[in-house]
């Protein structure tokens, strides 16, 4: 629900951003911007973990804002949504409420773990819930080896997107699973999700981005791929012999 005060609104972002979710939250800022108020504001603190639909629907709220002539303002963004804005280079575009607009640059550091190569392994049931328990071990095991916080941050969003895609466009259902092969070496972390969905190379099309282009072509969608190529060093796609998705994504530890 949206609040108003002195024509201003309010509007909470969901941190499901999918389906009825997504649909109900457009709908809300068409009908906002028919009332022409001076200023939305798009709280932004139930957004725990980031995906590319997130992204979708800030930067459509700001391009239909900026057509209509009104002021657009996250509030209380989460370090990871800044930190995803960033590599997208998309924070120019956006005025914030909440939040420094500094350090989401900041690089890398080497891992402290001294015995390598450390592994992680698991099979994760493919609905909100299970996803979310598998993030959290993942990211003890990224504490595990000493990676900094930035790195963690830039991992957790990458392993989030891909399970989330998996979750909404692989055809499987919540008892359905896929799995997550990690192996950290003393230069860079490899990890591997693998799942039995339809057959879908998200690699294909090559990644060019520009967001004054986008701005210019209207683009609306498709943060995707490029929000995942942006965090790591190199993605790769392959389907194996048993007709798996296989996404492999590395990711140095020092730039």
């Amino acid at each position: 629900m949206s609040q108003v005060t002195d024509h201003h609104r309010t509007v909470r972002v969901p941190s499901d951003p999918a389906s009825a979710f997504g649909r109900a939250f457009e709908q809300e800022i068409a009908e906002l911007i028919a009332e022409q108020p001076q200023q939305l504001r798009l709280d932004c603190s139930a957004l725990t973990h980031v995906v590319s639909s997130h992204v979708n629907l800030l930067w459509k709220a700001n391009a239909r804002c900026r057509e209509a002539a009104i002021g657009l303002r996250l509030v209380n963004p989460p370090i990871s949504l800044m930190r995803v804005l960033y590599v997208l280079d998309l924070t120019h575009l956006f005025t914030f409420e909440g939040i420094e607009v500094d350090n989401f640059h900041r690089p890398d550091q080497s891992i402290q773990a001294t015995t390598f190569p450390k592994t992680h392994a698991e099979r994760v049931k493919i609905d909100t819930a299970r996803i979310d328990m598998a993030i959290g071990r993942f990211v003890s095991f990224l504490n595990s080896l000493g990676a900094d916080a930035t790195t963690i941050l830039e991992l957790r969003t990458i392993f989030y997107e891909i399970a989330t895609n998996i979750r909404i466009h692989s055809g499987l259902g919540s008892d359905d699973e896929f799995t997550v092969e990690v192996t950290a070496q003393s230069e860079q972390l490899e990890m591997t999700i693998a799942d039995s969905g339809r057959a879908f190379d998200p690699t294909a099309t090559t990644v060019r981005w520009s967001a004054a282009d986008a701005a210019r072509n209207h683009q609306l969608r498709g943060f995707g791929l490029l929000m995942v190529s942006k965090l790591a060093d190199r993605v790769r796609y392959t389907r194996d012999t048993t007709d798996r998705n296989v996404l492999t994504v590395r990711k140095k530890w020092r730039r």
